[in-house]
Parts: C-alpha cells; structure tokens; sequence
C-alpha cells in the first residue's frame, strides 16, 4: 500500500479518537478493515504510538509516508518536530511499556512449544490489558486448543 485511503484513514482516527491510542484505535475498527491492508495498518498504528504519540487527520499522511519510507532524512525530521510538539509527560513512559511489551511478548512467542497455557498464564499475570492479550491469544491458541478454558476463566476472573 503506497497511500492510505480515505476509508482507512476515516476508520483509524475513529479508532483511535475512541480509544486514546492508534493501537487500540486499530482493534477497535479491525474488522471493518480490508484483510490484505490489516497487518501493515496494525505496524503502522503502533509506529505511531511508539514515534510520535498520536496523529490526525492533518498530518497522518505525512506520518504513513514516513513509515513506509524510513530511510527519507526529511520525513523523519517532521516525525521528530512532530512528536517535539504534542509530546507529554506520560508519552515516554508509555512508549517504553509498549516497546518492552513487544520484546516480552516475542520471546515468549520464541519459548511456546506446546504448552500455551504457561504462556497465557504469564501474559494475564503482567500489566497487559485485556484486547492486547485477546490479540495475542490467537496466535498462541493455534497451537494449543486445550488453552481454550484456561483462558475463558483467567480472562473472566480478571
């Protein structure tokens, strides 16, 4: 995808309007999203998360060209004075739980080997919120169906 459309582009800041981040934004609108676009729109939702700390509708073409274009000197400079503008005090330290998220939740994809349920265990005990883990149980469950209870009950006991 070299731009984004006008849907895609109306559906993500609705999500993430609704939500408080692109991220979450991107999961509350997925399924009304075109399937062969969802994986890149996901990256390109926590890129914004992670670099600036949001967009709108006045800038997020220029940040969806960033993302596809990392190595553009220029581009990168407007994502810098960008996130220099409506940085927060909160945004550091959310930036750095997400980027430790992502890392926690690799490795633990790299040491699943068929028992999913330890997994799950470890991801519900951690500060996770409940889409995120949801999201990440699809892929685990893949592999293990008998996690299918463990994870009903722990989710509804949290």
């Amino acid at each position: 995808m070299k731009k984004l459309s006008e849907r895609n582009k109306t559906l993500l800041l609705t999500g993430g309007k609704q939500t408080g981040s692109m991220l979450e934004g991107y999961l509350y609108v997925e399924e009304q999203l075109d399937v062969d676009e969802a994986n890149e729109l996901e990256d390109f939702c926590e890129w914004v998360d992670i670099n600036v700390g949001g967009c709108s509708q006045y800038n997020i073409d220029m940040l969806f060209q960033a993302f596809k274009n990392p190595k553009d000197a220029s581009l990168q400079l407007e994502v810098l004075a960008l996130r220099k503008q409506i940085e927060r005090p909160a945004f550091d330290s959310y930036a750095a739980r997400e980027a430790k998220n992502k890392d926690r939740i690799n490795k633990l994809y790299e040491n699943v080997d068929g028992n999913a349920g330890e997994a799950i265990n470890t991801l519900l005990c951690e500060y996770l919120s409940e889409n995120e883990v949801k999201a990440i149980l699809l892929r685990i469950l893949m592999r293990d169906e008998a996690a299918v209870e463990l994870v009903g009950k722990a989710i509804s006991e949290k």
